[in-house]
């Protein structure tokens, strides 16, 4: 028999790169497959639980595109929950890393990781090598985006989907040649800020005027959305979700220090391979 007086919320760490999305899919590797699969593992879903496939998330993420707290839930078929105890059975890839126990109300969870979601973070890295973005075109676009838009044809929805969202920030800014930029809204729409990042990006360098994002913001002009194409995924992650004051995460400290060693390593590894790199490329130039 399935308990259901015991609700987990958990944020999780994920690279989506090697992922088909967060969103579970059959025969796909996704984040929330390998999750469900940790979980049966150790005991948190029984087996009649995991065949119904019952977790559910704050929200979905496309393949290649990361998260630093994404949020699932769950009802948890064991007393305790143990973070670290679920993240040997993941990939390196993924780590839940923060965790709380929901109150439950005639099996009803007081609070879902989706519906009761107040806000959602989203950060999008860019590089500008060859310094060609303006810092006042950049602010022009960011500030025309914010706010409440009809974002149409900034998304890749469903017919009857409402289309209205409220940004409420978006900021940025430049360290050398990287750009971040800082999106913040109670949702986002599917390719939203990917769609939203393609502009912003292409009226930023001038190649195209800013006449585009007014035609864009038009959910009755559809000239440009057709051609509207959304960035690529590898420099947007899913920074954070605020939930209500009452939802008090707890932070798994030996998880935390598996994240910051793993991340070392990364950063690591990466910085040797943009040195011998940069080498292979030179020694080409020489010849």
């Amino acid at each position: 028999m399935t308990i259901k007086t015991n609700y987990i919320l958990f944020k999780t760490f994920y690279l989506g790169d090697d992922y088909y999305g967060s969103q579970r899919q059959p025969d796909l590797l996704t984040v929330e497959g390998a999750i469900l699969k940790a979980l049966h593992k150790k005991g948190y879903l029984s087996d009649a639980h995991y065949e119904d496939q019952i977790i559910h998330s704050a929200g979905r993420t496309d393949a290649g595109v990361h998260a630093r707290a994404m949020t699932y839930g769950f009802f948890n078929q064991r007393e305790d929950f143990h973070p670290m105890e679920v993240n040997t059975a993941l990939p390196d890839t993924i780590l839940i890393w923060s965790a709380t126990k929901i109150l439950v109300i005639n099996e009803i969870p007081t609070i879902h990781p989706r519906f009761q979601a107040l806000q959602r973070q989203y950060k999008f890295f860019v590089q500008d090598v060859n310094q060609k973005l303006n810092t006042s075109l950049v602010r022009r676009v960011v500030t025309q985006l914010t706010g409440t838009h009809d974002f149409r044809n900034f998304a890749k929805t469903h017919p009857n989907t409402n289309t209205i969202r409220t940004i409420d920030k978006i900021e940025f800014q430049r360290k050398q040649h990287i750009w971040e930029f800082d999106f913040q809204a109670k949702s986002f729409l599917w390719n939203q800020i990917r769609k939203m990042m393609r502009v912003i990006l292409e009226v930023g360098k001038s190649n195209w005027s800013f006449d585009v994002v007014h035609s864009l913001l038009d959910p009755n002009n559809t000239s440009y959305a057709t051609k509207l194409e959304p960035l690529a995924p590898e420099g947007l992650i899913l920074w954070n979700i605020l939930y209500p004051s009452g939802v008090k995460f707890q932070n798994c400290e030996i998880s935390v220090q598996k994240l910051n060693n793993l991340v070392s390593t990364w950063i690591q590894y990466h910085q040797v391979r943009e040195l011998f790199l940069k080498q292979i490329q030179s020694s080409f130039k020489q010849t």
